[in-house]
């Protein structure tokens, strides 16, 4: 596991939460059916340049190839993947992207994977601009950007547009989650809401949270409207409207009622595509396709115009970023 060469014990520590998640919880890894995340690199040498066995996690993508810094060794925009890609797969070598909040703040320290429903790269870290700069050199099917920072900032993965190896997605827009959360009580059933967004669960509905929102705070249910033109470019031009939702990936059976706001004002009685944005690599078949929209469903708005309505019928089984289109 790669070591900082500034801060040893802090930022390992940090590092090594943030690979576990991404292999248990935030996309696939070597024990899931779906792939393996990238191998991170040999702990720092003496001179730097990385020890030679790579450390457990770095392995042959990493550790033999001397990448001392935790990234994999001479990745660059034009370089080539450690694997030729497969099938669908496509080579990605860099991923450059800046992220700013509502108010066009940068966002600091925030972590940036590149995954596909295979694989997940390293994650980097954004700078004192809001910048991140992912060296991945992996092949990826349907390789998108993904962040799962809740319960701070919307979660959510967008598929990499345009022909590649090297992307530069440019500023995005991300909002922050409220602060507090609700307990999602499936035992009893019930209605709960945040950010104007209401799941109805029946009594007995078995709620699972991933491995990466078992503590109290981060199962906590969160939700918060991300306006279109705020949407990552993989995810633009498809809805109206959206809500992220947290805690990502959290399955829910029976599926929800789901109850939005009607923001794009849409008319009393009108019928309302519901969409999902998926951000789900762990489950063999998930419920859309990874990195962009599918519909779950329609909704119907209500009689006074208020919200729009989806029944439990065609309800929320997973929760994910939301979407909304009208007929």
């Amino acid at each position: 596991m790669p070591r900082s060469r500034s801060n040893p014990g802090t930022a390992a520590l940090a590092t090594l939460s943030l690979l576990v998640g991404a292999c248990m919880g935030w996309g696939a890894c070597s024990s899931s059916p779906q792939g393996h995340t990238a191998g991170a690199g040999g702990d720092d040498g003496g001179s730097g340049s990385g020890g030679s066995s790579g450390g457990s996690s770095g392995g042959s993508s990493g550790g033999s190839s001397g990448a001392g810094d935790g990234g994999p060794a001479a990745c660059t925009a034009t370089g080539a993947c450690k694997q030729p890609p497969s099938g669908a797969q496509v080579c990605i070598t860099t991923v450059d992207v800046s992220l700013q909040d509502p108010g066009g703040k940068a966002i600091v320290g925030l972590p940036v994977f590149v995954c596909g429903s295979n694989v997940c790269s390293s994650p980097a870290f954004t700078d004192a601009t809001g910048a991140a700069h992912v060296a991945a050199c992996l092949a990826f099917t349907s390789g998108s950007l993904k962040l799962v920072s809740d319960p701070q900032w919307e979660p959510f993965a967008s598929l990499l547009t345009g022909a590649g190896p090297s992307f530069s997605v440019g500023h995005v827009t991300i909002h922050p989650l409220p602060a507090s959360g609700v307990a999602l009580d499936g035992v009893a059933g019930g209605t709960f809401t945040s950010g104007g967004v209401s799941l109805t669960l029946a009594a007995g509905t078995t709620v699972k949270v991933d491995v990466e929102h078992t503590s109290a705070d981060k199962s906590l249910f969160r939700a918060v409207e991300v306006p279109a033109k705020d949407l990552p470019e993989g995810l633009a031009n498809t809805v109206d409207d959206a809500w992220a939702l947290a805690p990502l990936d959290t399955t829910l059976s029976p599926p929800a009622a789901l109850s939005l706001p009607n923001a794009p004002k849409y008319a009393a009685g009108a019928q309302v595509d519901v969409y999902l944005n998926g951000a789900d690599a762990e489950h063999t078949t998930p419920p859309v396709p990874w990195g962009t929209w599918g519909i779950i469903g329609t909704g119907t708005v209500s009689a006074d115009g208020a919200t729009i309505e989806l029944p439990a019928s065609a309800g929320l089984a997973e929760i994910m970023m939301v979407g909304v289109k009208g007929h």
